[in-house]
């Protein structure tokens, strides 16, 4: 039986149909290798060029090896690049021309931030309190304060105008007549006709114009062994004793011996309660003759001294009806006074005037902060007033880093160009000044 047309007709469409089907199936799996291929391809080459902008980035900022070291830049860091000289790459193009790393790196570089800082203050500030003697193992020597603690404008220097000799005025009816040297040129007095503080004043010679520095260091004799620290000093400096210290005889005697000229630390009331100036105090309030038995204390303590300064005073040397007992008594006995200026109210300088009574102010007080810098930063302003204005007085006391900056600044005054002198020579000045 012969086959049927249409049955073999059907087979060939269907074996044509399932290839083509294959070959389409074939075709979309070689399309997508490729997209993958191409999708991998991008994603490592846009890998590949991220990597190159980065070592490129890194060695335009960062330089080679060669070009750090000593006084290079800071690899890693390099902002903070540290002055010095930038070594070029030994490697040069045909044309010359350095690489790009070694012309970034020859830049100025920034300064590193450490060496770029303010000097440090010449003068260590903390809040200011009474001044206390150190420590020396004298429960008795800590229990009275050399100083008062006062306002800072205190301490500093008084105005240029108010550091000249305070001119004296006539004496008032039944006061002594001032006292004042003659001029230059003129026949000396006999030393019998001289007031105490002259007869007993060391004898200077003529600095030669240079700018002269008085040294004052007031509240010794407590303190035996810095008080002999402050003996042994290159003089002559001016030493004040407190009138309560011991053996004030043979403390004084060694410090007239080594050179140096006496003064009598008087103690004065302060405005604050909570220190005690000691034993005798002047105080404001008190009756006259009270304040001159307590006064006449002090005075017949020791001799040999040119006058006094007052220990603490901040209340008492702003009234003036109790300075006018000091200065009449100091006036009797032929005596100068120095203002420790504890306070700018001081009217110490005015009531001298009216008793003839020589004066001098305090310029500069060296050593309300305790530590040697600090003195050192004030020892050199006290040199630019003597030099601004011919003199300068300074007040230090007893202690470890006063005396220690003492030491080292005393032997260096004179290859400066200053002189030390007395406390008396100051005063003699202005005096010859004022006499024209």
């Amino acid at each position: 039986m012969a086959a049927h047309p249409s049955n073999s007709s059907d087979s060939r469409s269907a074996g044509t149909e399932t290839v083509a089907r294959a070959a389409a199936f074939v075709r979309n799996l070689i399309y997508i290798a490729i997209m993958l291929a191409a999708l991998a391809a991008g994603f490592y080459v846009g890998l590949t060029l991220r990597e190159g902008q980065r070592t490129e980035s890194a060695s335009l900022v960062l330089p080679p090896p060669e070009t750090t070291g000593e006084g290079g830049a800071d690899q890693r860091h390099p902002q903070r690049a540290v002055p010095g000289p930038v070594v070029e790459s030994r490697d040069a193009d045909a044309s010359g021309a350095a690489p790009m790393e070694t012309q970034f790196a020859t830049e100025e570089p920034p300064q590193a931030w450490y060496r770029s800082q303010p000097p440090p203050p010449s003068l260590i500030t903390v809040p200011n309190e009474p001044i206390y003697p150190d420590p020396n193992g004298e429960a008795t020597v800590a229990l009275r304060p050399y100083e008062e603690a006062l306002p800072e404008d205190v301490y500093a220097s008084p105005p240029v105008a108010s550091l000249r000799p305070v001119p004296q005025t006539p004496a008032s009816s039944g006061a002594s007549a001032p006292r004042r040297l003659e001029p230059k040129g003129t026949p000396a007095p006999s030393l019998s006709r001289l007031p105490a503080w002259e007869r007993l004043a060391l004898a200077m010679p003529d600095p030669g114009g240079r700018p002269m520095i008085a040294v004052v260091i007031d509240d010794l004799g407590l303190d035996r062994k810095r008080t002999d620290r402050a003996v042994r000093l290159p003089g002559p400096l001016t030493l004040s004793f407190l009138t309560y210290a011991e053996d004030l005889d043979g403390q004084t005697a060694a410090a007239r011996a080594a050179g140096h000229e006496l003064l009598l630390h008087v103690g004065m009331e302060p405005t604050g309660a909570d220190v005690d100036p000691g034993p005798n105090v002047l105080r404001v309030g008190d009756s006259p003759g009270e304040i001159r038995r307590r006064l006449a204390w002090g005075l017949d303590r020791f001799r040999g001294f040119v006058g006094i300064n007052n220990h603490m005073g901040s209340k008492f040397t702003a009234d003036p009806e109790g300075m006018r007992v000091v200065m009449s008594e100091l006036g009797t006995r032929g005596l100068l006074f120095l203002d420790s200026r504890t306070t700018p109210g001081s009217v110490a300088s005015a009531v001298a005037g009216e008793f003839g009574v020589p004066v001098a102010v305090r310029n500069v007080f060296l050593d309300n902060v305790n530590h040697v810098q600090a003195v050192t930063a004030r020892l050199a302003q006290v040199e630019a007033l003597a030099r601004e204005q011919g003199h300068a007085i300074a007040i230090g006391h007893p202690r470890d880093a006063t005396l220690a900056a003492l030491s080292r600044w005393l032997p260096s005054m004179q290859e400066k160009g200053l002189v030390l002198a007395p406390l008396s020579a100051i005063v003699r000045k202005g005096l010859r000044r004022e006499a024209g």
